[in-house]
């Protein structure tokens, strides 16, 4: 398998030699670093009505975006002037810009201009074809790993309404398999971890249908979905890709996002002596978002309703964007997990943004005005953040500062299985941390150039464990794990971080050089400090990524 990959990879090199014609954007995957350049550009109040709360946005957006601002370059620095012409000669100039990799070699495969290995276009129809390729060298505790991931990508265009766009990559670990886990694409591999072999591999694709305010994405990818500076607290990069259906509708200062996913419930292992085999069982799990949005220069506000069910086939209730679902669940007898949720941001002056949000998972009226607020059954999330744009006059500098608190039992339920918890095969949804939580966050990034990022993160999170035998049973249930809340023995009151406290601590400097079109170098330290109870473990990891791609 793995030669048969490596020819179909030199195949596609081989045939995307000697082709020069124009290419079109398609589309951003949802992490693309020009999504934190118009945010700062939003912030800084040059581009207006500018909303990152779902990614990736239709490229017509990201298009208008940087029209809008390049008719106002000059109220940005030199160094963001150089960074607006990269993207315009990359996404807007594709006519006259676009050359093959391979052509007038080597001198075109270290040209500034944007390029592929093979394109076609004409007025109806967009065709690329680009290879995805990166390796990764991680040191800790005097041990290392090397990841070496290869594969490709197709992207594809017709007339303005269609398009398509499919990736494959397979990657081989070399040295420490423990340190390796430090890579999440590693740690989250079913290939790498389960049939213990050193390979790691992953594949994305979607179909997107354009037709005036409406948008719609059928695939599997990653989504980011909220309003978090730092932690995204409905959707963020911390739990594997899933598939899902997105329709998405924008009118004026009113927008509609609606999201149908596939989701993984952890398998379930029966073990028969007897014979000495093992059935594995997959419970179907999905989750429903639906949000409705206003927007306008300054203020923005949301409100959403997230449904979790499983065990069953799809509903139609929650295929449907246009219900109110927990009345529709509580007419199917209640068997699922709902969830409400509130947002908002306010652009105090260009420069200062705030935002807060609050995600209900339940909430007991009675008790909730009678001072009794620290029940088990008061759950809820809630978020509050800051971004500041050059701030003390410091150009190309972005600070970002983010609070919250997940209280005990948030994102559970009532059962010992994961089919309903507010997770994808068993990581949480939003952000990495557990029930029972809070968590300070810092983070600063600063163009040094157009092609030059500095960054530094910092948090510190409490969290209440529940209390475990020698034997791993709960002795105390606190709420501190999602997916440890049975009904069984749970105290009525619960105080935040009550139980057994850990506490954690992180630091990370990193140096993102983009070398040339398609050709980036990072560099990352990390530090990580857990204490609990008597013991306190710290860990030092040093990475450097090589990434080459046209994205």
């Amino acid at each position: 398998m793995k030669n048969s990959f490596i020819k179909i990879y030199l195949l596609v090199v081989v045939i995307s030699i000697s082709y020069k014609l124009p290419a079109q954007i398609i589309n951003l995957p949802a992490e693309n670093e020009t999504y934190f350049f118009l945010k700062k550009m939003q912030v800084d109040g040059i581009l207006k009505e500018y909303s990152d709360y779902v990614l990736p946005v239709p490229k017509e957006k990201i298009i208008d975006a940087i029209k809008q601002l390049d008719t106002s370059r000059q109220l940005i620095s030199f160094v963001e002037r150089d960074y607006l012409d990269k993207l315009k000669q990359k996404y807007l100039n594709y006519n006259t810009n676009q050359v093959p990799v391979f052509s007038n070699f080597p001198e075109q495969v270290f040209s500034d201009k944007p390029k592929n290995l093979y394109f076609f276009y004409n007025d109806e129809i967009t065709f690329i074809v680009n290879p995805l390729l990166d390796f990764k060298y991680i040191y800790s505790k005097n041990k290392y790993a090397s990841l070496l991931n290869a594969g490709g990508e197709v992207k594809g265009r017709y007339s303005d309404w269609f398009e398509f766009e499919i990736s494959a990559v397979n990657g081989s670990v070399f040295g420490n398999r423990n340190v390796a886990l430090f890579d999440k694409r590693v740690k989250q591999s079913y290939t790498f971890n389960h049939t213990e072999i050193n390979y790691f591999d992953g594949t994305t694709g979607s179909m997107y249908f354009h037709k005036g305010i409406f948008d719609l994405q059928i695939g599997r990818d990653r989504l980011l979905w909220g309003n978090g500076y730092i932690n995204r607290e409905v959707l963020s990069n911390n739990p594997p890709i899933f598939d899902f259906i997105k329709l998405s509708m924008n009118y004026k200062n009113i927008s509609y996002n609606y999201l149908h996913g596939w989701l993984s419930a952890i398998p379930r292992y029966n073990y028969y002596d007897s014979v000495n085999t093992i059935v594995k069982s997959r419970t179907p799990k999905y989750i429903s978002i639906a949000r409705l949005g206003y927007q306008d220069d300054n203020f923005a506000t949301g409100i959403s309703q997230i449904m979790i069910y499983a065990q069953r086939p799809m509903e139609l209730a929650y295929l449907n964007p246009f219900l109110f679902w927990e009345s529709a669940q509580r007419s199917m007898n209640d068997n699922d997990n709902g969830f409400l949720s509130f947002d908002g941001k306010y652009l105090i002056k260009p420069g200062i943004e705030i935002n807060a949000s609050i995600i209900f998972d339940d909430i007991n009226f009675q008790r909730y005005f009678k001072g009794e607020w620290n029940t088990c059954n008061n759950r809820l999330m809630w978020q509050i953040g800051t971004i500041l744009t050059n701030p003390i006059s410091l150009d190309n500098v972005v600070l970002r500062m983010e609070y919250f608190q997940i209280r005990p039992f948030t994102f559970t339920h009532d059962a010992l299985s994961d089919a309903l918890t507010f997770t994808n095969n068993g990581y949480m949804l939003g952000p990495d941390a557990q029930p029972n939580s809070a968590r300070l966050s810092l983070a600063l990034d600063y163009y040094l150039s157009s092609r030059l990022r500095l960054n530094v993160e910092y948090f510190y999170q409490i969290h209440g464990n529940n209390s475990y035998d020698k034997n791993g049973k709960i002795t105390r249930n606190v709420g501190g794990d999602v997916n440890g809340y049975s009904t069984l023995d749970v105290p009525t009151v619960v105080y935040f971080l009550e139980g057994e406290r850990d506490f954690k601590q992180m630091a990370a400097l990193g140096l993102s050089w983009e070398l040339f079109p398609g050709y980036y170098l990072n560099f990352n330290y990390e530090y990580h400090a857990i204490k609990f109870q008597n013991s306190f473990t710290r860990e030092n990891f040093f990475t450097s990524h090589v990434i080459f791609s046209f994205n």
